[in-house]
């Protein structure tokens, strides 16, 4: 009997199908250390990935396993990583500072992920002496940044953009309009370079950045990132198009220079950060840090500043236009600060400390709907133990914030919009670890929470003076909203009703 042949166009696509299979089923068994822990199943993340799943949802699917469960592992990034919501765990995991834990590079095993090609080596990435070094560049910059001004000139830019929209019959989503005005404040602000997105939508860079950001956050290459080495599943617009953003980056940064050798720095207070990261290169006594160093930074700038910032305001807009009783006690309090003059009013830096239940309002919306919903993994650099086990080196560990902020065992009616509750909540004072996290914890929390809050709170209160509004909902009686599965949080198509006040 002779044997059966086909042609090689259809063996060599069959054999690369089979050898992905079988890597699959190798990639995906949990190791051996791992398995004393109770797991995700794989089909649940499968599941999120396919039907859109934001974390939230993706909490509610599991409730009674993250609740029951604090310490479990779950897939992502590629492998399998440790999580807990655990304070005592949490806290030896996140206040170490003896090396022994370490922040965890995205993807290193796989060096064609267009992710790690796109972050790079940040100070949100770095660890050791090019953390350091980093961090004595980077941190400066970030006292000397207050822009209340061009935040609440780039808000009175978002409502003209509003206003235009709406009278051409054209009005988009918020969630565009808010990642147009981040996008807009942080170029301002971080680069010294204006998008003008809001102005201008077809910006090629904002155009650009957006389009990069959104493709690279795809939930099955954020799953899996060796799919961007598998011929016939790479992206190669997508690197190209980040090559793109590079050149474009590189040239800032290289304007700057100029700039910067042609006339010093004389008003720090409103100078962008690059200026003030390459002058700090400047000092002989400064340590060096190369364009390629700061061109991550200012990706991740952008990743941080802009989407997480965005995500933020969104879910804040999301969680008023449903609990109108707490928009219009946050509104009360902005307009017995800022007065109710019908016009376009910047808060000035005094009236921003007044805030108090606007304040408490942004805090249970980042509790709600954390903007990065698990902090960025730990890596062990040692066999050490961890949540009770003995954990070898190179495995990752951290936490799931959605569940951390919305376990019933750290805060009262988790599943509750209710602002009162963070103007009672107090610090903890018997050296425990607070359970709200939304910018991390630790000597390596998020070095831009300041910049984060202020532009929130200046925004938030410019929203409440020229609007009211309510959620759209479509016409199957059902939320427009969504968000992406992995990675960051953030709210899509976030449809409102907006009633003008002046």
């Amino acid at each position: 009997m002779q044997g059966l042949y086909f042609p090689l166009w259809f063996e060599i696509p069959v054999a690369s199908f089979v050898a992905l299979i079988a890597y699959f089923c190798y990639a995906l068994r949990i190791p051996a250390h791992f398995r004393v822990f109770p797991a995700v199943p794989i089909s649940k993340i499968f599941k999120w990935a396919y039907y859109d799943m934001g974390p939230y949802e993706q909490f509610k699917d599991m409730r009674e396993f993250f609740i029951e469960h604090p310490t479990f592992v779950m897939w992502n990034g590629g492998r399998w990583k440790l999580m807990t919501t655990d304070l005592d765990y949490c806290k030896d995991i996140f206040m170490r500072t003896n090396q022994t834990i370490e922040k965890a590079m995205p993807n290193p095993e796989y060096p064609e992920s267009l992710f790690r090609k796109f972050i790079g080596t940040s100070l949100a990435f770095s660890n050791s002496e090019v953390w350091r070094r980093i961090r004595r560049i980077v941190g400066p910059a970030f006292n000397y940044i207050w822009p209340t001004r061009v935040i609440g000139d780039t808000a009175i830019r978002m409502f003209r953009a509003i206003e235009r929209d709406q009278a051409a019959n054209k009005m988009l989503t918020m969630d565009i309009y808010l990642g147009r005005l981040t996008m807009d404040v942080l170029g301002r602000t971080a680069y010294g370079f204006d998008f003008n997105s809001l102005t201008n939508p077809e910006s090629k860079y904002a155009v650009l950045l957006s389009t990069v950001v959104k493709k690279l956050t795809n939930p099955f290459y954020i799953l899996f990132p060796f799919l961007d080495g598998i011929p016939g599943l790479r992206r190669p617009k997508l690197n190209e198009q980040i090559d793109e953003l590079d050149r474009m980056l590189f040239g800032v940064i290289d304007m700057k220079r100029k700039e910067l050798a042609e006339k010093p720095i004389e008003d720090r207070a409103n100078t962008d950060m690059l200026s003030l990261m390459l002058e700090a290169c400047q000092d002989p006594s400064a340590p060096r840090i190369t364009n390629k160093e700061l061109r991550d930074n200012v990706v991740v700038f952008y990743l941080a500043g802009q989407e997480t910032t965005a995500g933020a305001l969104g879910f804040w807009m999301y969680e008023m236009s449903k609990n109108t009783d707490c928009q219009e006690q946050a509104r009360q309090e902005v307009l017995r600060i800022m007065g109710d003059a019908p016009e376009d009013i910047i808060p000035t830096d005094e009236q921003l400390k007044e805030f108090k239940y606007l304040v408490a309002s942004i805090d249970e919306a980042m509790r709600f709907h954390p903007p990065l919903p698990a902090i960025v993994a730990r890596e062990t650099t040692v066999e050490q133990k961890i949540c009770g086990v003995s954990i070898p080196a190179g495995e990752r560990v951290g936490t799931n914030v959605v569940a951390m902020h919305h376990h019933p065992k750290h805060f009262k009616d988790p599943d509750t919009f209710r602002p009162e509750r963070f103007l009672d909540m107090q610090e903890p004072k018997d050296g425990r670890m607070s359970p709200y996290l939304p910018f991390g914890s630790g000597p390596r929390q998020c070095i831009g929470k300041n910049f984060a809050m202020l532009e929130a709170r200046v925004v938030t209160s410019m929203m409440l003076r020229k609007y009211k509004w309510s959620l759209k909902m479509r016409p199957d009686g059902k939320e427009p909203v969504r968000s992406p599965p992995f990675d960051l949080y953030r709210f899509e198509n976030l449809d409102l009703n907006l009633e003008t006040r002046y």
